[in-house]
């Protein structure tokens, strides 16, 4: 039993340390992250409406341009 221990952990040690430098990296992009998401959530609520008017003006306009 304790061999299979022995052999899990040689592969978990390599993994942990892997895990550490991704956490490394991901957090200071967490932190970049969370302010530009409080930005886009607004701009989010502003487009979606925008959307609902745009989409059938570009129909409109692509039955002018094949007139033109």
């Amino acid at each position: 039993m304790n061999s299979i221990n022995e052999s899990l952990n040689s592969i978990n040690e390599p993994l942990n340390s892997i895990n550490e430098s991704l956490n490394s990296i991901n957090e200071p992009l967490n932190s970049i992250n969370e302010p530009l998401n409080s930005i886009n959530e607004p701009l989010n609520s502003i487009n979606e409406p925008l959307n609902s008017i745009n989409e059938p003006l570009n129909s409109i306009n692509e039955a002018l341009n094949s007139i033109n």
